[in-house]
């Protein structure tokens, strides 16, 4: 039998396109512009679903627009304001004058269906969004100067631009914001925390004041410090303690590694005997903790040469189907579009990259870890302690950033002792890790002393018995050498 060629395909689909009217309910949107001439108060309703670019008819589009100008003024919405609004637009006569006005008033006998009305105007002017970007993107696959990756990116972007604005409505709703704002202040009120506790770490998460929704908070430090291992601190804490639905995407680790880390850190089960195959995995210790992780909430993916479009879109998938708490990106060096220039400076792909997981935590509702290095320049310094300056060199991430953690080991360059400069004098640094909040646009900036174990792939509590003495305030946390001469230096 013979198939079909290509060209005979292309066509059938440009003729069907071609000959098909895009979707609308000129109908439907004359009803809802007439419940809210009869109704003023139906504008609540309407306004949470729809925008002037909803509409298909474009005088539609006017009389809307003119219906949100005074909705935003506080005036009332009838008849007469309406046409005032539109003669100050100077639209009067495009929408039809006067008559029109008065006719849309005659569509409706009531406002009782308005909202279900609203959502059809809805889903016709989304299908209508998703048919012109389909044409773009057939336009660009054609292109042969076009890379398909990126083509895929924008495909993908465009339609989580979508999604979003079908999950967030036309506007924010100040009221809803104001129920979230006071159940974060009753929260906080009863933990002493505002975010969510997800270190584990009581000293670290007070510092921080927790983690929040569109939080991005990156932590930072030279190789060997142990940025893999506070992570899987996290993921312990957060997806296996707590049941939070973490998104666990390790660029330098396979999921079999990672998996490893978190065996050990679960079932406090020796990481070495782990990695030797020396462990008993027919303890009961070893069993409880696997259960405790393949019935978890925690999605791990190891898959490379992505982008953060790809993070996001996976956020996403989780945010619809089971629900998504947190994301972790470990690490960010490794993201496909800050290894391709396509002539672009170093600076310029990591700050783009910054902006995008920014505005994925932004729009995703979530916290998301980025995990980076620092660099040389901190091994320059007698006492090896990072400052916000090691960030300078990538691109925005300081100025993009909502917290930043440092961690650093000093033990690892062989400095047995060191004054933290909490009044304490010196203190061995055996076992010891350093974490140094640079950042917290949520509460202070300091250092918190950490656990540090190997054997179980995590940090934890220095258990002193005095919670306060694991913190060193702001006072101390710049060292007289490093003071900023401005705020551009000044740690926050």
């Amino acid at each position: 039998m013979n198939q079909p060629s290509r060209r005979t395909d292309e066509r059938a689909v440009q003729g069907y396109v071609i000959d098909k009217v895009p979707p609308q309910a000129v109908e439907l949107e004359m009803a809802v512009l007439g419940g809210v001439l009869l109704d003023s108060m139906a504008i609540n309703i309407v306004y949470q679903n729809l925008n002037e670019n909803d509409f298909y008819v474009e005088k539609h589009k006017l009389i809307f627009q003119a219906f949100s100008e005074l909705y935003s003024t506080g005036l009332p919405i009838d008849m007469l304001t309406t046409v005032e609004q539109l003669i100050k637009n100077g639209n009067l006569e495009k929408v039809g004058g006067p008559h029109y006005i008065s006719q849309l008033t005659n569509t409706v006998a009531s406002t009782a269906n308005i909202e279900f009305h609203s959502r059809i105007i809805k889903q016709k002017a989304v299908k209508r969004h998703v048919i012109k970007l389909s044409y773009q993107a057939i336009a660009e696959a054609y292109d042969d100067t076009s890379d398909h990756s990126d083509l895929i990116d924008n495909i993908d972007l465009s339609t989580q631009q979508i999604r979003a604005e079908l999950e967030n409505g036309g506007t924010s709703d100040k009221a809803a914001i104001a129920n979230a704002v006071t159940k974060e202040i009753e929260n906080t009120r009863l933990t002493g925390i505002a975010g969510e506790q997800l270190f584990g770490i009581p000293e670290l998460d007070k510092l921080l004041n927790g983690a929040s929704p569109g939080d991005m908070i990156i932590v930072a430090g030279r190789p060997g410090m142990g940025k893999s291992m506070l992570m899987n601190t996290v993921v312990n804490h957060a997806g296996v303690n707590l049941g939070k639905k973490v998104l666990y995407w390790g660029l330098e680790m396979t999921n079999e590694k990672n998996f490893k880390r978190l065996i050990s850190a679960t079932g406090s089960l020796d990481f070495e005997a782990i990695n030797t195959g020396k462990i008993n995995t027919g303890s009961a210790q070893y069993e409880n903790a696997i259960n405790q992780i393949v019935n978890s909430n925690i999605e791990f993916v190891d898959k490379v040469g992505v982008n953060i479009m790809d993070i996001k879109s996976k956020g996403v998938s989780m945010k619809v189907n089971s629900g998504l708490d947190c994301i972790i990106i470990d690490w960010g060096g490794l993201l496909d579009h800050l290894k391709n220039s396509n002539g672009s400076s170093t600076n310029d792909r990591i700050s783009a990259t910054s902006q995008m997981v920014k505005k994925m935590a932004k729009e995703l509702g979530v916290p998301v870890f980025f995990v980076w290095q620092l660099s040389r320049e901190v091994e320059k310094r007698a006492d090896k302690m990072p400052i916000l300056s090691d960030l300078r060199d990538s691109g925005s991430l300081e100025q993009d950033a909502d917290k930043i953690v440092f961690i650093v080991r000093h033990s690892y360059y062989r400095i047995e002792v060191i004054d933290l400069g909490d009044g304490e004098g010196e203190v061995s640094t055996a076992g010891m890790g350093l974490a140094i909040v640079a950042k917290n646009r949520d509460g202070n900036v300091g250092r918190v002393k950490l656990k540090f174990k190997p054997h179980y792939a995590k940090y934890d509590r220095w258990e002193d018995e005095d919670f306060a003495q694991d913190i060193t305030p702001i006072d101390n946390m710049v060292e007289a050498s490093a003071r900023p001469e401005n705020l551009d230096d000044a740690p926050f």
